[in-house]
């Protein structure tokens, strides 16, 4: 399962807002840190939807 699938269902489950938070905190360390605008790395940039549902050179991350 990829991280990103992984980290939603995650927040899903856990369904408080401070999960989602803490879920959220997780995602912008551990994804959005290296896929954004100045480092797309692989070519895909988690920081705005549509770029992460277009995807990146390994294809799209959901």
């Amino acid at each position: 399962m990829k991280l990103p699938t992984f980290l939603f269902l995650a927040a899903l489950t856990l369904g408080a807002s401070a999960s989602i938070t803490a879920v959220r905190d997780i995602f912008e360390h551990s994804c959005v840190e290296c896929h954004n605008a100045e480092k797309d790395k692989g070519g895909l940039r988690m920081d705005v939807k549509a770029s992460f549902l277009k995807g990146g050179d390994s294809g799209s991350p959901i």
